[in-house]
């Protein structure tokens, strides 16, 4: 049923996966479908059932899924690729997902950006989270706050400024 050729029976064949929830579902023709479709639903619906259906041996899989859904121009497929990079946290995933967050204008997938760099306890994004704290909207400075606490261990709050210190004394 991958292969079916109208869009919204294919969407809805995606969503059916997604709920099955089966880590013995064929994922390639799912990756084909989130890298190159011609329907953002269809690609949205892809990202999101290839992080339902990989396991713990689908490493190199969801790497190439979350650099695929980092380059979409569609934020809802950017967003589910963030979510698979939270369930597939590597260094790899870490060096796309801080590159695509200095471009990132869309608050939620922002936000998941930040949580799956908690995720990956990625250090070397504490800066740009901590500057996310300081962002008006409260999704993404929550998201900042919980990853920085994912990635340290400790809550400094709320704070850009205790936060700035906190990683001042840690980094001298």
């Amino acid at each position: 049923a991958l292969g079916e050729p109208d869009d919204e029976v294919l969407r809805n064949v995606l969503l059916a996966l997604w709920r099955l929830a089966d880590d013995q579902t064929s994922l390639p023709p799912i990756l084909e479908l989130l890298g190159s479709h011609h329907d953002p639903e269809v690609r949205a619906n892809a990202a999101l059932t290839l992080g339902r259906c990989m396991n713990q041996g689908d490493e190199a899989l969801a790497q190439d899924a979350i650099a695929a859904a980092m380059q979409d121009t569609e934020p809802k497929v950017r967003l589910h690729g963030s979510s698979i990079a939270r369930r597939f946290p590597s260094t790899a995933s870490s060096t796309t997902l801080r590159t695509q967050l200095a471009v990132e204008t869309v608050p939620l997938v922002r936000a998941g950006i930040a949580i799956a760099l908690g995720a990956a306890k990625d250090r070397t994004a504490a800066g740009m989270l901590v500057e996310m704290l300081g962002s008006p909207r409260e999704i993404e400075a929550t998201a900042a706050r919980q990853a920085l606490h994912q990635t340290f261990g400790t809550d400094k709050g709320d704070s850009v400024e205790e936060w700035k210190r906190f990683l001042a004394d840690i980094n001298s």
